[in-house]
């Protein structure tokens, strides 16, 4: 039996947000909501991007959900500004809590009093056609 093709096509969604160190907080947290995703949806990718270097001890940063803290990076190091990529895993975030992508920040010393980037995350919804391919 072969595939059957679907004539649906859709451009990928993207969405932004900016933080800073005081978006983060003082101490390390589980729930630094940034990004909600729609049921159905797929990560493709993203890329955290650190613009102004933290200036903490160390700063280190993890972009995952509310269900798996690290699921897209972990460890990115803060204290330079740079662009990292995320790893996308091609799972479907259906659950509640899989659709909150979350910003951790873990450091040591004294709590950051510098520091900024912004989030990308790029995904697909299921089910959503945006023109037909004839």
């Amino acid at each position: 039996m072969p595939i059957t093709q679907d004539a649906g096509v859709q451009a990928p969604s993207v969405k932004k947000v900016n933080f800073t160190f005081a978006d983060l907080g003082a101490t390390t947290a589980f729930n630094n909501e940034a990004i909600g995703l729609p049921s159905g949806a797929i990560v493709r990718g993203g890329e955290l991007v650190i613009t102004t270097a933290f200036n903490s001890t160390t700063n280190t940063l993890t972009v995952g959900d509310k269900t798996t803290a690290n699921r897209y990076k972990s460890n990115i190091d803060a204290k330079t500004a740079a662009l990292t990529s995320l790893v996308p895993t091609g799972e479907l975030v259906d659950n509640a809590n899989e659709r909150v992508i979350v910003i951790n920040s873990a450091f040591t010393g004294v709590a950051p009093t510098a520091g900024a980037g912004y989030l990308i995350i790029e995904y697909i919804e299921t089910g959503r056609a945006d023109f037909l391919q004839r």
